[in-house]
């Protein structure tokens, strides 16, 4: 038998079938990488949030669509939210994410390096906003407004009174222009329905304080004019976008003046080209019969309107495509003739070209560009110009003065950026601009026999620069905080023109030119907040820091004229923007304008105090049924160093003033016809120290007023009783057509004139007003109208001369016809 064949030695496990050792070391390794699997997919998490929109109440957004893209993804993920506007993604692998919110109508919104941790659920919650410009179109309906006004502000104790689309629009467009020597319709004369406010010669009063004391911001920037303290840029309504008045209560960001804080911004643009076209008649013929003032102390200036009228328009809408940059452009000339008797070019009263009649020329010219790059962040460049021609008008208040010939031009440039970073809850606002405003003061005095003529040629600058932060997230506190800062200037050529006898029927040339220069710094801060630590009851707070100086003359020892920390504080009660019942005390300080400063330095007077204002303010306010709303307020100041008229060295003594006042209004914001109206009632007390109750300084004679500020402007004066009643109703006739009428009333209490007896008569006025218009179809809408003033042709005295003889008498009847087109 052979031997047996020699053998390879076997390797454990290298038969032909695999051994079972083989099969379960396989298995293990199998189950092992399950299990890795297995692991690795459990270190998920959960994210989720809402979708809200923040221009609605924070109301949820359904349907909006929520794509998830990360580079642990394999391919993004997409939900959609619910009714209450929910999303979730139950499980999604750790990593960073990118989250994109999208909803039809709305702006899309990308949230990148969101952070997803394992096993922890993250939220991420998030504000769109409509993919529109809201824009407030001035040229709707004149009916009912969007909301019933006045809207109450349940959180502060401001009581900010808003010329807005609808009632209170409406009832602006026809009010009388009364500042500005009649000259334009401004808005100043719009905010005279409101109580508290009195039109005067040289602007809006509030509450006791002049027009001097007032501060206009225009697109948050201010527009008084560095030397006089008037508004310098008085805009006709046209040429207006938002409108709003703080009567009382004022927080640190509105306190900028102790009288009234005017806000106005120029129009928007619109999606689309848009436009209008207006026009104004005054005719003089049908003006109602003046009476005659009868001074015993100077000449007499009877004048009477001859006509005045405007005409203008405005265009707005888009340069480049999806609106990133727009343009409004708009125009409007004005032309104001008063006419003399022959008589009183006897008197001396007439223009020295010899005709008889005072003529005044304006043409108001505007240009805004805006740039949106971003539904968040804007930037817009707007350039505003006055120039006015006047012939015996001042170029300030557009008062009456002598022979003059005044040549006036008022320019303002701006500069405004804003942005809202929406996950902070943050808005950011910066302006910078430029003020100025040139005049030609010209006048000839007939010295025989080779006259000499002065020539004044005054220039006033304000640069400017603001700066202000807002955080305004829905939680206990609404934090704001601001500064602002300027540089005014003010110089002054005096020129002597003529020739000077050197006897023998000799004479020689003369020009003398004398020249001065003021400036003037200011600096302003504020830091406020609205705490909210229960459910409707709210506690507003802040400090503003107000600093201004003087260089009398270039090279002079700087004049600190103020330097004051003015705290605010106030406490609010309300419910749903339905009842409302607020306390404040607060203090606030006014700039001083350089004439005044000037005024000083002639006089020799070295002292000179900004004047403050300290308030004490309690109210409540409750809105009813039918869309009616009813005021209570309780209103106590305490005025130091108040300003009656910026010529004059001698300061006012302090002052006090009181007022309660009642206020009734109804306006239905969901109807286009019905009643309307709004009727207040202010008894306030006046009184100066050392003097009693604040008295009228009787009228003055027409001499030349090398200031330019024509007559003595009407301070304020002690008047008890002032009863305002507006009253409109509007009704549609038929598909076509609507129209609307309406009454106003104003009724006060004489002033009480220095060393009279007693008070002058009540004052009265009622003013009537009827238009008519077309729907708006789609190709333009047509309203034409009627307003009458002094519908009964009051002539009550309103001011006497220093003997007690009738020096002025309330306007007389007149009659506006006007005439809109929109586009």
């Amino acid at each position: 038998m052979p031997p047996p064949s020699p053998q390879t030695p076997r390797r454990l496990g290298t038969s032909g079938s695999t051994p079972a050792l083989s099969r379960r070391t396989l298995h293990l390794l199998w189950l092992l990488l399950i299990s890795a699997s297995t692991n690795a997919w459990a270190q998920t998490a959960s994210l989720g949030g809402t979708v809200l929109h923040v221009e609605d109440n924070r109301l949820p957004v359904a349907n909006a669509r929520v794509t998830a893209s990360s580079p642990a993804l394999d391919e993004d993920r997409v939900t959609v939210t619910d009714d209450a506007g929910a999303y979730q993604f139950p499980q999604l692998p750790p990593g960073l994410y990118a989250l994109r919110f999208e909803a039809d109508g709305f702006i899309a919104l990308r949230r990148d390096k969101v952070n997803l941790r394992a096993e922890r659920p993250l939220r991420v919650n998030v504000e769109l906003m409509l993919d529109v410009f809201e824009e407030l179109d001035e040229e709707q309906i004149p009916v009912a407004g969007v909301s019933p006004w006045p809207v109450i502000d349940a959180q502060v104790p401001t009581t900010r009174e808003s010329i807005e689309l609808g009632f209170t629009d409406e009832l602006a467009r026809h009010r009388p222009a009364q500042d500005f020597g009649g000259l334009l319709r401004s808005f100043d004369s719009s905010l005279a329905l409101f109580p508290g406010t009195r039109v005067m010669t040289g602007g809006l009063g509030l509450h006791g304080v002049s027009p001097f004391e007032n501060e206009t911001l225009l697109d948050g920037l201010s527009i008084q004019d560095p030397v006089f303290g008037t508004n310098a840029l008085p805009l006709p309504e046209a040429f207006v976008g938002d409108l709003s008045l703080v009567t009382s209560g004022a927080l640190p960001d509105d306190a900028r003046a102790a009288g009234a804080n005017i806000t106005t911004t120029t129009p928007s643009s619109h999606t689309r080209p848009h436009g209008a076209i207006f026009a104004t008649w005054t005719p003089g013929p049908w003006e109602g019969a003046r009476t005659r003032p009868q001074l015993a102390t100077g000449p007499v200036r009877d004048e009477s309107l001859h006509h005045f009228g405007d005409l203008g328009g405005i265009i707005r809408g888009p340069l480049m495509k999806r609106r990133k940059l727009t343009f409004v452009l708009g125009a409007a000339p004005t032309f104001r003739r008063m006419a003399l008797p022959p008589a009183s070019s006897n008197e001396g009263s007439a223009p020295a070209s010899g005709a008889n009649f005072l003529d005044r020329r304006s043409v108001q010219v505007m240009g805004k560009l805006e740039f949106a790059p971003s539904r968040t962040e804007s930037l817009s460049l707007s350039f505003i110009t006055l120039p006015t021609l006047s012939n015996g008008f001042a170029p300030v208040t557009g008062t009456s003065t002598s022979t003059a010939r005044v040549d006036s031009t008022t320019t303002r440039t701006s500069l405004a950026w804003s942005q809202r970073l929406f996950e902070s809850h943050v808005n950011l606002q910066a302006q910078v601009g430029w003020l100025h405003r040139g005049s030609t003061f010209a006048e000839r005095t007939p010295l025989a026999p080779t006259g000499l003529g002065e020539q004044l040629d005054d220039r006033a600058d304000r640069y400017q620069a603001n700066f202000q932060i807002e955080r305004d997230a829905e939680d206990a506190h609404v934090l704001k905080a601001g500064v602002n800062t300027e540089y005014l200037v003010h110089e002054r050529d005096s020129h002597l023109q003529g020739s000077t006898s050197l006897g023998q029927d000799e004479s020689a040339p003369r020009h003398d030119v004398h020249t001065t220069r003021t400036r003037g710094q200011r600096l302003g801060a504020f830091v406020q907040d609205v705490w909210s630590p229960l459910g409707g009851l709210s506690i507003s707070g802040g400090l503003r820091y107000d600093l201004q100086r003087v260089l009398p003359e270039a090279g002079g020892r700087a004049l600190l004229v103020g330097n004051r920390v003015s705290p605010r504080l106030g406490v609010t009660y309300g419910q749903d923007h339905f009842v409302r019942a607020f306390a404040q005390f607060g203090m606030a300080m006014s700039q001083v304008p350089l004439g005044l400063v000037e005024a000083h330095t002639l006089a020799r007077e070295p002292e000179l105090t900004a004047p403050t204002a300290q308030d004490f303010l309690a109210g409540m306010d409750a809105r009813g049924g039918f869309n009616t709303r009813l005021s209570l307020q309780y209103l106590h100041r305490a005025l130091h160093a108040p300003i009656s008229d910026v010529r004059s060295a001698h300061p006012s003594n302090d002052r006090t003033y009181d007022a309660v006042t009642v206020v009734l209004g109804r306006n239905d914001p969901e109807a286009q016809d019905g009643l309307q109206f709004l009727l207040s009632y202010t008894w306030s007390r006046l009184m100066e120290e050392g003097h009693g109750r604040v008295r009228l300084a009787p009228a003055s004679t027409f001499l030349p007023d090398m200031m330019g500020m024509g007559e003595i402007p009407s301070s304020p004066v002690d008047r008890p009783h002032t009863v305002k009643a507006f009253v409109a109703w509007t009704l549609l006739m038929g598909q076509d057509l609507i129209a609307q009428v309406g009454l106003s009333y104003l009724g006060e209490s004489g002033a009480r004139m220095l060393e009279a007896p007693r008070r002058l008569d009540w004052h009265h006025s009622v003013d009537a007003f009827m238009t008519l218009g077309t729907w708006d179809t789609g190709s333009g809408r047509f309203v034409g109208g009627v307003d009458v003033f002094n519908l009964l042709n009051f002539q009550t005295v309103t001011r006497t001369d220093a003997l007690g003889a009738p020096s002025e008498y309330q306007s007389p009847r007149q009659v506006r016809l006007q005439a809109r087109y929109t586009f």
